[in-house]
């Protein structure tokens, strides 16, 4: 696919999603970019992904980016220490299940889906199952 028909694909993808990523983003541009950034990455991996793809790959770059974001600009960097991120990131793994929480920290380290699912004999369905429990449980913890 080129490029033209890959930025038509995304305009015609994004007429149909836009009212759902405001809503996700919940009024903040950042987000909104985010969610774009993510579609688009779905679009150009799979141009003929659904938009239950879409909406899901959007949502964890946008979840990705808010983890990869200073939480505390007014620190400057070599003066914040992470403490507190760390002890509120343990508080959110020890709200998951086991295996998600397994899931979870293996992802954190590094270690891709597919040596995962090897290493853990998961299914490409446990993982979704605990891709959308974390998913979930960020919501509501982060988001309300």
């Amino acid at each position: 696919m080129n490029d033209r028909d890959l930025n038509s694909l995304y305009k015609e993808k994004l007429r149909s999603l836009e009212p759902y990523f405001y809503k996700q983003a919940q009024g903040d541009e950042d987000k909104l970019q985010d969610l774009y950034l993510g579609l688009f990455l779905g679009l150009k991996e799979d141009p003929y992904s659904t938009n239950t793809y879409l909406k899901n790959r959007a949502r964890w770059n946008m979840l990705k980016s808010l983890t990869k974001r200073q939480p505390h600009a007014c620190f400057p960097p070599q003066q914040y220490d992470h403490t507190i991120d760390k002890i509120i990131l343990n508080d959110f793994l020890s709200s998951l299940s086991p295996n998600s929480r397994k899931y979870a920290q293996c992802r954190l380290a590094g270690i891709p889906n597919s040596q995962l699912q090897s290493r853990f004999n998961y299914s490409k369905a446990d993982v979704r199952k605990m891709k959308s429990e974390i998913l979930n449980q960020f919501e509501e913890v982060y988001f309300g």
